[in-house]
Formats: structure tokens, sequence, C-alpha cells
């Protein structure tokens, strides 16, 4: 039987702070600067033992990625997750909270739309989602890959010959996920390739913008390097055109690559980001402290996401997924080994790391999370298993008194 049980730190917290960052922004960069006084009280989410809510077809070594949770809360308490990405995505509901799972249902997508693997919730009730198809040369002879040794005795990995394509169309549905109509296309410029996933839950913030979680490559350089990057994309018109700001910019002068960016927005109206990183840096040169670098790296924007500061690396990991608790708490689930991570500071650090308990406890059963806000006292919380990797187990997280 597998439990979840938390280590939880519990106390008072008071943040008072001057945040001066530089964020590059289309190869700029500009400074922004801003105050926060703000007093959070650190609070205590107990978990319950988590169960299966789950179980897809059995798959193969290919298709071990078919089955990846994204949940959502709609506008009525509902909770739409999507448990089989796609072309003909996979649903299941709960009404009551997260404590019973509808049935699996199957959604209906238009022709030629490719499939769907991002969610977000309309303030008009509508559930919207961003459909691409695309297609990519990964696993061919075409992309070469090498350590290459730099003159300061470092070796790093490096790749050449790699190509992406595919569109973004944002798409919405008024049924819960059964039936899907696409509205617009999503201008992903100056980026040259871009694609959403799972865990970057789409968002429509406090005054209407819509905002579009992205990585990909700013350049044909950049592609044919797998030069990730990640940032935003922002709609002020209801999707009708769209702006780009990035977050995180990977390159070989620094080898580091940004991707799979998740967002949420604070009550005063903050954007706080957590990327996936990877370093490209797999022997450092004597006396070098690069290593280390890869995990979930921080940003965050006081502007509705036009400029972001600095990424700076604030949990070890991969994968997240991030939400807003009530009382300023933001609730991040991510894995290797699978953990949930609260923190009462917009992310720069982190409490109450929550382990998925096993025969032992840090073994890799887990690999995708996806969490969610409930009510004011509830937090959800599902969890691609592994090695059975068409089965998601759930949780729920009660905060305690």
């Amino acid at each position: 039987m597998r439990v979840l049980i938390g280590l939880v730190v519990c106390g008072f917290t008071v943040v008072s702070a001057n945040l001066s960052s530089c964020a590059e922004v289309g190869g700029e960069h500009e400074l922004f600067l801003r105050h926060v006084d703000s007093t959070v009280q650190e609070a205590m989410w107990k978990p319950s033992e988590p169960r299966v809510v789950y179980v897809g077809q059995p798959a193969t070594h290919e298709e071990r990625y078919r089955v990846i949770p994204c949940i959502v809360r709609m506008r009525d308490g509902t909770l739409v997750a999507l448990v089989e990405p796609g072309k003909n995505p996979v649903f299941i509901r709960s009404t009551d909270g997260g404590t019973s799972w509808s049935e699996p249902y199957t959604g209906v997508s238009p022709d030629k739309v490719g499939g769907v693997n991002a969610l977000g919730v309309r303030r008009d009730g509508r559930l919207m989602g961003v459909f691409s198809k695309a297609h990519e040369n990964l696993g061919t002879s075409a992309v070469k890959k090498q350590m290459v040794n730099l003159a300061d005795g470092r070796q790093c990995l490096a790749f050449e010959g790699y190509r992406y394509g595919g569109d973004l169309q944002l798409g919405y549905s008024s049924d819960q996920g059964k039936t899907w109509t696409v509205e617009t296309n999503i201008d992903i410029s100056p980026m040259v390739a871009a694609w959403t996933w799972t865990g970057g839950r789409i968002l429509e913030l406090h005054d209407g913008t819509l905002l579009v979680p992205v990585a990909g490559y700013l350049s044909d350089q950049d592609m044919d390097g797998i030069w990730l990057s990640a940032g935003v994309l922002q709609s002020h018109d209801d999707g009708v055109t769209w702006r780009f700001s990035i977050v995180g910019r990977g390159n070989p002068d620094d080898w580091i690559i940004f991707s799979e960016p998740a967002v949420a927005e604070l009550d005063d109206g903050t954007l706080v980001t957590l990327m996936r990183t990877e370093d490209r840096v797999k022997k450092s040169s004597p006396g070098d402290r690069r290593g280390g670098r890869g995990g979930l790296h921080r940003s965050s924007s006081v502007d509705g996401g036009q400029m972001w500061s600095r990424p700076v690396k604030t949990l070890d990991g991969s994968h997240c997924s991030l939400t807003r608790l009530p009382g300023g708490i933001l609730l991040c689930g991510y894995h290797r080994p699978p953990r949930l991570a609260l923190s009462s500071n917009e992310g720069k650090a982190w409490y109450a790391n929550m382990l998925w308990n096993t025969e032992n406890p840090r073994a890799n059963w887990g690999w995708y999370i996806s969490v969610e806000m409930v009510d004011q006292t509830t937090a959800v919380v599902l969890v691609k298993e592994t090695p059975a990797p068409n089965i998601i187990r759930a949780c729920l997280l009660h905060r305690q008194p």
C-alpha cells in the first residue's frame, strides 16, 4: 500500500525585501524595481492517502507519455482532469471536490487541429485549451549529439540538425471537454517554433489578459542546437493578437536551457514562473562552481508578464505544476522523486516538502504531477504512476487549523 506522508514546518514568516532584478526581453536588458512588503503566514496542509482515479490501456515504451494528468477547477467548483492529452483527449471530473470521480469520457476535437495538452478556465466559465499538431526529427539519425571540449576545460553536450514544426491554436469547450471549437490561431513570433505542455496552465489574468506558457526556439540556429528557451504568450484582445515575453533564454554562451514553464498569479497580480532547466555542462573545469545548475528556476513579473526577473534556481526537481492557495501560499508539485512543496514568499523559498512514500520513500515511482486549489481549505493532487505509466493517483491536501 502506497501512502503519502509529509514533513511539514509550521510557523510565521514576515517577508520585507527590495527586489531589484534584470529581465531579458527580446535580446534587450530592462531593469525594473519593486518594493515588497508583505506578511504571509506559513500554513500546514495535510495530505490524504492517495488512491487510483484513472487506469488507461496498458502502454508500451513508446506510449509511456500517453497518460499525463492536467487538472483545472471550473467556476462552479467542478474539477476537470485531462488524463490522456492528444487528438482524442480523455477526461475525468469530480463534482464533490475530488472525493469521487466520473467515468472517463473522450472529447471530440475539430478536424486538422492536432491534440490538446494544456488547459485553462475563462472567467465566463468556458474550458480553454491549446491545440497543436507538431512534427520533429529528434529520434532520427539526422540529429547529431556529441561532447565538445571548451578552452577552459569544460565538457559540454552539443546537438546539431534538430528540426521542429507546428502551429498553436486556442480552443474552447462549454461542456467540460466533451466537445471543442477552435477560434483563433496563436501567433508565436518572434519565436520560430513553440509548444505548450500539461503543467503549463493557461491563465486569464485579473485584467482579462490571456497568458499561455510556452517553450521553444528564438532562431533557426537555436533550433538546430536544441537551445530551448521559455516564455509566455499574452493576448489583450481575446486572442486576436499575441505578444511574446521571454523568461529564460537558452544559448551556448551559458550552456543551460529552459523549458516547460508553469505560471501562477498571486492576489496582488504578481506572476510567478517556475521552469525546468538542464545544464549542458557535463564536466566542469577546476574551480568551476557551475555544477548543479539544473532544477526548477523561478522568475517573477509585476507588470502582467511583459518583463521578468532574472531566473534563479529555487528547487531541485523537474516537470512542475504550480497553483495559488488561499492566504498567499503557492503549491508546487514536481518529481524525481515526486514531491509537494509550499511557499509563503512568492516562490523564493519553499517549505513542507512532502514525499510520496513507498517501500523506498525516495524511489522514482511517480512522474508528472498536477495540482489545483479546490476551496479555501482543500487542494487536489494528481500523480502519474511509474513503472505502470497508464495509472493516475490522486490525493487531497487539507489545510490544518
